[in-house]
Parts: structure tokens; sequence; C-alpha cells
């Protein structure tokens, strides 16, 4: 039980260690408007972080791109965050 409690912790601290890494616009939004790419990095970074949200008030109620991008960026980074940390258990289930 100890063993799983360790890598539960390190799976959350290298799940957490993401929220320090730039954020890259995959390829295939690359041609996309600047205000969505823009706003997909914020999003991304809010999906990433805990408790955080970055993200300009104003221009998601006013900035249809900035808002999809927003929403996009956070939901594929959430996503993915969720991912690492599952993988990180299920990795200490098989090693045990």
């Amino acid at each position: 039980m100890r063993n799983m409690n360790e890598v539960l912790l390190v799976a959350i601290a290298m799940a957490g260690c993401a929220t320090s890494a730039e954020v890259r616009i995959p390829e295939q939004l690359a041609h996309r408007p600047q205000a969505y790419r823009e706003a997909y990095v914020d999003g991304c970074k809010s999906g990433q972080a805990k408790g955080t949200q970055l993200l300009d008030a104003e221009r998601i109620k006013t900035d249809s791109l900035y808002a999809n991008g927003w929403y996009d960026g956070y939901e594929e980074c959430k996503s993915n965050q969720r991912q690492s940390i599952r993988d990180g258990v299920r990795d200490a289930q098989i090693k045990k």
C-alpha cells in the first residue's frame, strides 16, 4: 500500500509539472486566427493548473474566436492531464 501511495504522489507531481511547460498550438490549429490561438494557450494553461483560470473575462464575452479557442484549449489540456494521472495509477498497479 505504501508503494501505491508513493506512485500516486509521483503521478500527481508529474502531472503538475505539465503546468510549467510551454503550451504549443497543435499543428492542425496553426492556421486559426491569432485570437483563437492566444485563447487556446490561455485555456490550455487553465486546464493544466489547479484552481487557476487564465482568461480575459471581457474578451471571452465579446470575441467568439477567443471564447472558442479558450474552451478548446481548456478541454484538450484538462483531458490530457487526467489521462496522465490515470496512466500513472495504471502503471503503479501493473508494477505491484
